[in-house]
Order: structure tokens, then sequence, then C-alpha cells
């Protein structure tokens, strides 16, 4: 079966196993469990926040890209493996976490519960725009990036940049969703087949 829809011309047909599909699935609905945010490792092994998810934890708790964290509960993040430490996280869903981090050469201490939240929307703020960057149009993408939306609207942004780079596609319906925030009232999206 697969050697049918193994087309060099069509990049988006693949044929996937019952594990592939269950898996494909799983990242459409968005979810994680977590405190909502994506790092990279500096020298020490600490994790330096890299993107925070609209409305999780991370982002309710005001940690921002360039905070490092040295210590997520009792464990301290130089001394650890990240996945040791991302496999604690989700252990304690719905457990509140201390965290230590350092922002500009101070530390800060705060608390976090982690919990399920939505992967796919980073909401910054630069000056007069909003920049927000979409990852799939998952199943819980849209009423995130309208979270999104409603707060950069607040901050009275003149300018919108979206960042559809690594977007992996997903749902039609998350798509019409998201553009329904972007698109007048009662405007009317069509679709063009080629000719």
């Amino acid at each position: 079966i697969s050697g049918m829809v193994d087309f060099e011309t069509d990049a988006h047909t693949n044929y996937f196993s019952m594990e592939q599909a269950s898996q494909f699935s799983s990242s459409l609905e968005g979810s994680n469990v977590g405190i909502g945010m994506t790092f990279y490792l500096d020298a020490n092994n600490n994790m330096v926040c890299k993107k925070v998810f609209v409305d999780s934890p991370a982002e309710k708790a005001k940690l921002r890209s360039g905070d490092v964290l040295i210590q997520v509960g009792d464990k301290i993040c130089s001394e650890n493996d990240s996945q040791d430490i991302i496999s604690y996280i989700k252990e304690n869903e719905n457990k509140e976490l201390k965290i230590q981090y350092i922002r500009n050469n101070t530390l800060y201490q705060t608390s976090m519960t982690p919990c399920s939240y939505d992967a796919t929307v980073v909401c910054e703020m630069y000056d007069d725009y909003g920049y927000i960057i979409l990852n799939s149009f998952s199943e819980n993408s849209a009423k995130s990036f309208h979270s999104a939306m409603k707060r950069l609207e607040k901050e009275g942004i003149k300018k919108l940049v979206l960042d559809l780079r690594d977007d992996s596609g997903g749902y039609l319906t998350s798509v019409l969703d998201i553009a329904s925030c972007l698109l007048e009232k009662d405007s009317v999206v069509k679709k063009k087949k080629k000719k």
C-alpha cells in the first residue's frame, strides 16, 4: 500500500500504519502536559526559555524568553538531564511546583502547576506590533489564537505579524476559526480549484 501513495509529486500524500496514524491524530490535538514553554540548554545544563505558549502555566507565571530555569521543584537543572526534568514536571501534573529562574542576573522564584495546555500558539508584543507564531492548526489552536488576539488588541497594537513558517498543517475548521478573527464579520472564504 505504501507504494500506492509514494508519489514524488505529492508531498502531502502518506501511508500511515495504525501506530503512526494514532501519533499523527494526537499531534493534531495540540495539547501537552507541562508548564508550557520550549527551551534550549545553556553551557551549565540549565533550561533557557525560548518560547512561552499562550495561556500556559509558564505564561501565567510571566516567564519570558531568555529566562534561565535553575531549579524545578526539588530538581536542580544543572545536575539533571533535561528529559528527567520534563518527566518530573509531567509526573507532577496538577501539583504546584516551585520554580527558580534567573532574569537579567537576578534570581526569582515563582510557582507553577503543570497541566494540559495548547502547544500551538505563541504570542509576543514588540513596540506597536504583535507577533503570533502558529505551529499547527490543531483542535485547540483557534481558542488560543483568539486569546492572543484579545490580548494584543487590549495592548493597542497597530500591526500584526503572523508567523506560519513552522506550521505543520491541521484542521480546516481551525483555519476558518482563526481566519474569522482576522477578517471582517460575514466575510466569505472560498476554495478555488486549480484549472
